[in-house]
């Protein structure tokens, strides 16, 4: 509950309230801007106490929309965050994690391994599955470096019988590193020995790390979201359906995610508070975001639980009926404002979850106090979402569902090894769904192109507004520089009254 009761007292239920959506409000400029470039809007906003982001953009933890291909071109691209969704196992998750933390590091800290004991099939079938072109060699017992195997030593190898030290690079025949090498020192080495890989181990052979090529060249991007050690940020979901969800959060971070999202449709629920309570004591210094909510009161109820950041949006989303089954949320923008109060008070953070489709959307989600905003439909269209391709009279598009769709209740089930029927339960007892089942959003091309869409006209948006900065933004907010439109405003504000004499 909140601390100060007096704050946190809601409107009386006799007084009418108005609740506005982004398409409800238009921005009005600063009298004055002596802002003249784009160049000079910084837009890059902390999402949490110890994330920063240079473009305030995060994919959603929808099945349909973050897997680790989206994580790695938000982070890479986009210069953002991904939140890799939970409808896997936590094995699967915790490998998904994995693979865009090697994405990109200046050193690979625990470098795939493959034993002296294995067989060429092995050797394949691990590569395969790791998406990786090379494994070192290394005893099961003290993991000593024996040698380097690649793909080119065995894809055209017959015999998958054969031992791997038949095949492989050994020890004698590598340039090695020590664990402490430096960048400019591994890339003299490289580049003199003409090399893709170097392995580092400690003065015994034992495997250290692993410094790559590409890796390095990477490194010279500044604008990635990375971490303190290079590899790049990414987030995880967890959610409170079952009684995994502090083993889910364990394994995820120990695979690197920088930061856990408890995503919950309904943030009011005191299982919800209470799991936020147990992560932040099991896991006192990492980073929490939790959801979803609509106003002050369960905003600052779970900052007060200990959260970081707080996910606002209650039914705005484009696969959400919670607002036309439960009768339940707030209009984005309206919640939003309500939320930042809470944001504000605790020194914390929330971040805008959901209703984002059109550019003005996201600057508008920003203005009223977001410092980060969600992409869900958005980007389940692109190449990088692992949604499946359909194409229906000649048009492609990608599969999409909400979290709480019938499907996503039945992967779940899967998942955990439940089969319960419906018509077991009596009709007093049912519970409607609400999520679109699945719904078909137009295939759009790759990512960046999708986000540069949505994102584009945050700068412009901040020159008019005088603005240098977010925070500078969410001042011109509580200046009260809005107002609300009327339908006509709202089709004056788009193209109209054109012909198009296309044939």
């Amino acid at each position: 509950m909140c601390e100060n009761e007096s704050t946190c007292k809601r409107r009386p239920s006799n007084i009418p309230e108005t609740f506005y959506t982004f398409d409800d409000v238009i921005l009005v400029p600063k009298h004055e801007s002596s802002i003249a470039s784009r160049r000079d809007v910084d837009i890059s906003s902390s999402v949490t106490g110890k994330i920063k982001l240079e473009n305030p953009v995060i994919s959603s933890y929808m099945p349909a929309v973050t897997g680790h291909e989206m994580a790695i071109a938000m982070a890479r691209d986009a210069k953002g965050l991904g939140i890799i969704h939970r409808s896997m196992t936590i094995e699967d998750q915790a490998r998904e994690i994995e693979l865009v933390k090697r994405a990109e590091s200046r050193i690979i800290g625990d470098p795939y391994t493959i034993s002296t004991s294995a067989t060429v099939g092995d050797v394949k079938r691990q590569l395969k599955q790791l998406k990786v072109g090379m494994l070192l060699v290394a005893n099961d017992r003290d993991k000593i470096l024996r040698g380097v195997v690649s793909t080119r030593d065995v894809d055209l190898e017959e015999d998958e019988s054969l031992s791997v030290v038949n095949v492989m690079t050994p020890f004698d025949e590598l340039v090695v590193g020590q664990p402490n090498i430096t960048s400019s020192d591994a890339k003299k080495l490289l580049k003199t020995h003409r090399l893709e890989n170097i392995p580092l181990v400690d003065d015994k052979g034992m495997i250290k790390g692993l410094v790559s090529k590409k890796d390095l060249g990477k490194m010279e991007n500044e604008f990635v979201s990375r971490d303190e050690d290079g590899r790049l940020l990414v987030g995880a979901s967890i959610g409170l359906r079952g009684k995994d969800y502090l083993d889910r959060a364990t394994a995820c971070l120990q695979a690197g995610a920088d930061l856990i999202v408890i995503a919950v449709a309904n943030g009011y629920l005191s299982s919800v508070v209470e799991a936020t309570r147990i992560l932040r004591s099991n896991f006192p210094n990492i980073d929490i975001a939790v959801g979803c909510t609509a106003d002050y009161y369960g905003t600052m109820n779970l900052f007060e639980a200990g959260a970081d950041t707080v996910l606002v949006g209650i039914g705005p989303g484009s696969v959400c009926e919670t607002r036309v089954v439960a009768g339940v949320g707030k209009p984005q923008f309206s919640a939003l404002l309500d939320a930042q109060r809470a944001a504000r008070q605790a020194g914390k953070h929330i971040i805008s979850d959901g209703g984002v489709h059109e550019p003005h959307h996201f600057n508008k989600a920003i203005f009223a106090g977001a410092s980060g905003v969600i992409l869900g439909s958005a980007l389940a269209g692109t190449d990088e979402s692992p949604g499946e391709i359909k194409s229906l009279n000649g048009t492609l598009f990608k599969a999409q569902w909400g979290l709480a769709s019938d499907r996503a209740r039945r992967d779940f089930d899967a998942l955990h090894g439940e089969d319960r029927d419906e018509e077991d339960y009596p009709a007093n007892m049912h519970i409607a769904a609400e999520g679109v089942e699945e719904g078909l959003t137009p295939y759009t091309g790759n990512a960046r192109e999708a986000i540069m869409r949505i994102t584009g006209g945050i700068r412009s948006c901040m020159t008019y507004m005088a603005a240098s900065d977010i925070p500078t933004l969410w001042k011109r907010c509580n200046e009260g520089l809005w107002g609300v439109v009327t339908d006509a405003g709202l089709k004056e504000s788009k193209p109209h009254h054109l012909y198009d004499i296309r044939t």
